[in-house]
């Protein structure tokens, strides 16, 4: 079993990475909304590759921008063309055949002087426990760049394992209405639960602890 989960890093990107990345990010949103229309237009999915558009971004993120669009028009079409989403927020989204890290700083592909160049970013990857970078051992996804705030933020999509738990333990409660909660366990031993925990349980909250 598995389960996919978002590794959220900041990045500390210099004036010129940051001009560079905002203005990938419009682009990207604008393509995106540029194909949504064409398709909507002839009421079928573009067959376009990253060789027919015509923008100042690297071939994966184009690559990423059509499949992006392409989910927006089915969404679209489900409503039979009476709704169709356009983008605002601007971002930018590499798949995971573009990156990489060390401990400082992430890699990828953007746009210097109308080339792609793989440029390294400066990042906070090092947290108090190394658990960011525990995380990127396992199987990558895309890696979205956002700005909010004033702050560069960078969102991993990563895969990792996971265990089914076998536990067999199993707690029958009884909330009584004068007395205090009992609770038999499969052990068949009787515990009683203190007022507050009867409270939590008629809430759906976890219970802390449970008295004899």
């Amino acid at each position: 079993m598995s389960q996919t989960i978002t590794v959220k890093i900041k990045l500390l990107p210099t004036k010129v990475q940051a001009l560079t990345l905002t203005e990938m990010s419009k682009i990207y949103i604008s393509t995106i909304n540029d194909l949504v229309f064409e398709m909507v237009k002839e009421k079928k999915s573009t067959k376009k590759t990253s060789k027919n558009i015509d923008v100042s971004l690297p071939s994966a993120v184009k690559n990423q921008a059509i499949k992006d669009a392409k989910s927006v028009f089915k969404k679209a079409k489900k409503t039979k063309f009476e709704t169709v989403p356009v983008l605002k927020k601007t971002m930018c989204i590499w798949n995971n055949q573009n990156d990489s890290f060390d401990s400082t700083h992430i890699s990828l592909p953007i746009m210097i002087d109308g080339k792609t160049k793989k440029t390294p970013i400066r990042a906070l990857l090092v947290d108090k426990d190394h658990r960011n970078l525990d995380l990127l051992k396992h199987k990558l996804g895309t890696l979205r760049i956002t700005k909010k705030s004033g702050k560069w933020m960078a969102q991993i999509s990563v895969t990792i394992p996971t265990s089914q738990r076998t536990g067999m333990k199993i707690m029958g409660v009884d909330l009584g209405l004068k007395v205090p909660a009992v609770a038999v366990t499969d052990d068949e031993k009787v515990r009683f639960l203190v007022m507050a925990d009867k409270t939590n349980l008629r809430k759906g909250n976890s219970v802390p602890f449970v008295k004899n």
